[in-house]
Parts: structure tokens; C-alpha cells; sequence
């Protein structure tokens, strides 16, 4: 019998053996159904707390090698350990610290989702695993682990090198042996390493997979580990491009967001996760969001190496902001600045704010503040951080103090003291990064 004749350029089908999922596009409400994390203050709700309290997280590092510049910073504690937190030995093989953070907060903010089963899995009767997505922003990533590598290598050779160095360092490893310790295989797996914007721009990214109809659920993570085993590295990096804040001998007021005075930033390690989901799903489980997400936007600015557009960020934030069909745009109840200390950063901010709304901030007394002024600079973290500190404000009508602020820049409503602030219904948040990029995103009460 003569073979089928097959013509060039002719297309083939067979029958699909797995049954197809269709991706349809969804427009309901985008809620948060659960966050954790930590900074150097403790887990979330310690961080909240210390933050109401008008506290700042920064110390002096015992770094004798950095003999000019800055040694102020907000590391975590010496005795935080992670993977203590994981009883599993095969979830914690070959896991580093920003792994294991992972792991142990995104059960948590699962947890609080009432998505996460006993044995530390995703509830598969409320969330299908190919449904749910995972967005995973950072900036350093872990690039002290590749430090570790190198020095194993010139001092022991090549074959003394363990898997935990080598499978350590890439910045995709958290992501994934989270998925793995709780059971997510088939949805989408993003990590994003839009430097100090990675985390707001991760929540865009997030929203999009929900709106496309791609995921149900995505698990948002912002996390940095940048002054962990080699603090040194960080600090002489950011020290060469004259960004950090140099009061050494008084690190807890070194970090002065929007005060005339302030002469750069203070890094910090942290982490922040932020669960995101169908409004129809959760209420058709009976489960109750935090919060709601709706506006999001990001955007390269083409720009400078270290400076933002402000033409470009006030184009986005209207762009996110505009009501369908007119010219209006929302004006959000209070904000919560990119602001990290920096000299021409603020100063850029505040362009962008009156490029979009004109002077209605200094109008209508805004409450803008500055969690870097507390927590310092999580870099690749801050973004989703400034996003559950907006959470915790609508949840318990309370906005923290500026701390360090003497001096004010210009004539906004920067609260310096923890106020009461009942009818907060939308906080805008802005996050940005080295080279221009840029994420900003409202939450909204339910």
C-alpha cells in the first residue's frame, strides 16, 4: 500500500490525549487573600508593630574592609535561620536562605489564605495546581552564593564543590522549590529581576496572568538577601555609585526619606508575599479577602542608568489610574512613596506625582509616607512590602509615622506621627529601580 503523500507547507493534527484547558479572559475584582514576610524587625505583624511605633531597623555592620563610605544597613539578625522553620529534609536539601524564607512565608501568606492543607500542601479543593501561578521578583538574587562557589573553588578545587553552591545561586531556585514544597506544578513560573522595581512590577505581572484567564491564584514574592554572608559586596557596590547614607555613628536615623538632609539610602534584607486570586472564586468558597487589586502598571523609562523619568511614570500612573470613557483619574486616599533618601530620587518622585495630579496632594493633605524611613530599602522586595503595608493600613485604619523626618522637602502631609485614618479606601503604591524600571499598583478596601 503506497505511503500518504505529504505536500511541503501542509499543516498536520492529532488528537490531543491530555484534555485541553482554555484560558478565558476574566474582569471580576482581583483580591488579596493572605501575606507574610519579614525585615529585620521579625514577621510581618512585628514589623507592623515597630513601624507604628516610628522605629528604624538599621545598625552598623562590623565591616573594618569599608574604610570609606557607608556601613549602615538593616540585615536580618545573626541568629535567623530559615530552614529551621522546614521540617521536610527534602523540601530543605541544597536550600539557601532566600529558599528557605520562601518556603516558610509563602506557607504562611497560603495559610492565611485558607489554601494551604495540614501537611503543608496547596488545598487542591479550592485551588487547581495548573491554575496557580507563581511571580518571583528580586534584584541581587543570589549572587553571594556564586561569591561562596568561586572561593570553594580557588581554595579547595573544583571537586569539593557541594550541589548546595552551585544549585544555590541561580535566582530562579527559590521560585521553584517553593512550588515544589507545596505542591503548584503546571501554572506559570515568572522571575523578574526589575532591581528595586521587581516586586511592584511582579504584581502588574501578576495581575495580568489573572485577567488574561491564564491563573486563578498567583503567589506575588518579593525577596532579597543581598547583605546576608558577604554584606561587603553590597556595600561596596552601592558605596562606588555614592548611593547609600554615610551616618555611621547614627544608623537608626541615617535613612531620611523627603527631609532636606538626606543623603542616600540604607539597604536592607526583607521579604514580602502576597497571595492574589479571583474575587468569584474566594466568594464563592465563603473565604474573606484583605483587600483588592485592580489598577497596576509598569514601565521601562529608557532613561538613565540611576535616575527615573518623571515624564514617563506620571504617563503610567495616569494610564493606571484614568476612569474608562473619561478624563478623570482616581486620586488615591493616601500613598506610599518609592522614597528611598536619595538626593535626586524624591526629587524625581515628587515630579512624577505633579506631572499626574498637579498639586491636588498639597491640597487635599495626602498622607504620603515613607516606609523606607522604618524598614530601609528591601530593593527587589520593597515594592510588594509597600504593598502589604497598604493592606495592614486599610485592615486597621492606621497609617505609621515618617520617622527621621525634621525637614520636609515641600509642603505635603507627611504624617510623623502613627495617625488614625479611618476612610483610607485606595493607597497608591510606587516601586523603582536602577536603569528605570518602574511598578506602581492601588489597593483598595473590599
Amino acid at each position: 500500500m503506497p505511503s500518504a503523500r505529504f505536500e511541503q507547507g501542509q499543516t498536520r493534527y492529532v488528537d490531543a490525549i491530555k484534555i485541553p484547558e482554555i484560558d478565558v479572559p476574566y474582569r471580576g475584582d482581583i483580591v488579596v487573600t493572605g501575606v507574610a514576610g519579614r525585615t529585620r524587625f521579625g514577621d510581618i505583624e512585628q514589623t507592623w508593630k515597630a513601624m507604628l511605633e516610628g522605629r528604624n531597623s538599621a545598625i552598623k555592620l562590623d565591616l573594618p574592609e569599608i574604610d570609606e563610605g557607608s556601613r549602615v544597613a538593616a540585615p536580618f539578625p545573626d541568629d535567623f535561620d530559615p530552614i529551621s522553620g522546614i521540617n521536610e529534609r527534602k523540601d530543605s536539601r541544597f536550600l539557601t536562605r532566600m529558599g528557605a524564607m520562601t518556603v516558610v512565608d509563602g506557607r504562611k501568606a497560603l495559610a492565611m489564605a485558607g489554601l494551604l492543607t495540614d501537611d503543608g500542601k496547596i488545598d487542591t479543593d479550592k485551588i487547581r495546581p495548573g491554575r496557580t501561578s507563581i511571580v518571583f521578583g528580586t534584584g541581587f538574587g543570589q549572587v553571594a552564593t556564586a561569591v561562596d562557589l568561586h572561593k570553594v573553588t580557588e581554595e579547595k578545587g573544583s571537586g569539593k564543590v557541594g550541589l548546595d553552591l552551585p544549585l544555590g545561586m541561580f535566582p530562579e531556585q527559590p521560585l521553584g522549590r517553593f512550588a515544589m514544597a507545596v505542591g503548584i506544578k503546571g501554572g506559570r513560573g515568572i522571575v523578574n529581576n526589575g532591581a528595586c522595581g521587581a516586586s511592584a512590577i511582579s504584581v502588574d505581572i501578576a495581575k495580568d496572568l489573572i485577567r488574561s484567564g491564564r491563573a486563578d491564584t498567583v503567589v506575588v514574592i518579593g525577596s532579597e538577601t543581598a547583605l546576608g554572608t558577604h554584606p561587603r559586596i553590597t556595600m561596596a557596590g552601592f558605596n562606588a555609585v555614592h548611593a547609600l547614607a554615610d551616618r555611621n555613628n547614627d544608623p537608626e536615623r541615617a535613612s531620611r526619606p523627603f527631609d532636606a538632609d538626606r543623603n542616600g539610602f540604607v539597604p536592607a534584607d526583607g521579604e514580602g508575599i502576597m497571595i492574589l486570586e479571583r474575587a468569584d472564586i474566594v466568594e464563592t468558597q465563603g473565604r474573606e479577602p484583605l483587600a483588592k487589586i485592580n489598577r497596576t502598571n509598569s514601565a521601562i523609562d529608557g532613561h538613565h542608568v540611576t535616575q527615573g523619568d518623571p515624564d514617563v511614570v506620571a504617563q503610567a500612573l495616569t494610564n493606571m489610574l484614568v476612569v474608562p470613557g473619561t478624563n478623570k483619574i482616581l486620586l488615591p486616599d493616601a500613598y506610599l512613596a518609592h522614597a528611598t533618601g536619595t538626593k535626586t530620587g524624591e526629587l524625581a518622585e515628587i515630579e512624577a506625582i505633579k506631572k499626574t495630579f498637579g498639586n491636588a496632594f498639597a491640597e487635599h493633605r495626602i498622607p504620603v509616607y515613607a516606609p523606607k524611613s522604618s524598614i530601609n530599602h528591601l530593593m527587589g522586595a520593597a515594592g510588594i512590602m509597600a504593598g502589604i503595608i497598604a493592606v495592614l493600613s486599610i485592615r486597621d485604619g492606621q497609617i505609621p509615622p515618617n520617622v527621621n523626618l525634621k525637614n520636609p522637602i515641600n509642603d505635603w502631609h507627611f504624617p510623623r506621627e502613627s495617625v488614625l485614618y479611618q476612610k483610607s479606601n485606595s493607597i497608591g503604591v510606587l516601586g523603582s529601580g536602577f536603569a528605570g524600571f518602574n511598578g506602581m499598583y492601588v489597593v483598595e478596601r473590599v
